[in-house]
């Protein structure tokens, strides 16, 4: 084991030039996350098939999602509610045809976008004086209705893995900064910055195609 773990450290690491948008791993993003060739390597040389991966800081599961594809049992864990959720989607099977969910998603938001009165009492109800200064600040009031109006069209669905996986695709559409649609963009290692110049994109462009 010492031998391979030292040989192992030693060998070339650097992965950025790889594919690291395979399987689920580029569902959402997530701030530094290692490419998932990197804990691939470890676990090929350390464990055999079956063998348990812990990853006791787990983040978005990039560790776990590897371990099961290579046949080991990913144990993780983290306190971010979001990595959680996102680390369970990413390693969660589903036979879902999500180029048939994503579009029957975006059409009832659709129709629910028909119901203004509907889209701004759930706006008004959902989110208290400071949550609103901050969801006006990064987003316009049109793209606030979109949004409210897709997430009304995933509370719909029951409580499982497809209404989890839903709800980590609608927030990946909101964390992405320079191509999402907050007024957010992204400058390297900063934070995002409001752009006024910037038209997000709009969910009645969309309506018969994934956003």
């Amino acid at each position: 084991m010492y031998e391979s773990l030292s040989s192992l450290l030693s060998s070339d690491l650097n992965f950025h030039d790889k594919n690291s948008t395979y399987s689920s791993h580029a569902i959402h993003a997530f701030a530094a996350k290692f490419p998932p060739q990197l804990p691939r390597a470890f676990i090929e040389s350390l464990t055999n098939p079956g063998d348990v991966v812990l990853d006791p800081m787990s983040g978005s599961g990039t560790t776990i999602l590897e371990a099961y594809m290579l046949n080991r049992r990913g144990v993780g864990c983290d306190i971010d509610p979001l990595a959680v959720k996102m680390a369970r989607v990413k390693t969660t099977p589903l036979e879902v045809d999500c180029f048939q969910l994503i579009p029957e998603v975006i059409r009832n938001a659709v129709n629910i976008l028909k119901d203004e009165v509907k889209v701004n009492q759930a706006i008004s109800s959902l989110f208290d004086r400071k949550t609103k200064e901050f969801i006006d600040y990064w987003f316009f009031p049109e793209t606030q209705k979109e949004l409210m109006a897709l997430l009304l069209a995933i509370d719909n669905y029951e409580k499982g893995p497809v209404r989890e996986l839903l709800e980590v695709i609608f927030s990946s559409i909101i964390v992405t900064k320079s191509g999402g649609v907050s007024r957010a963009r992204d400058l390297a290692h900063s934070r995002p910055h409001l752009d006024p110049e910037k038209k997000p994109r709009m969910l009645s462009r969309h309506s018969n195609s994934v956003y």
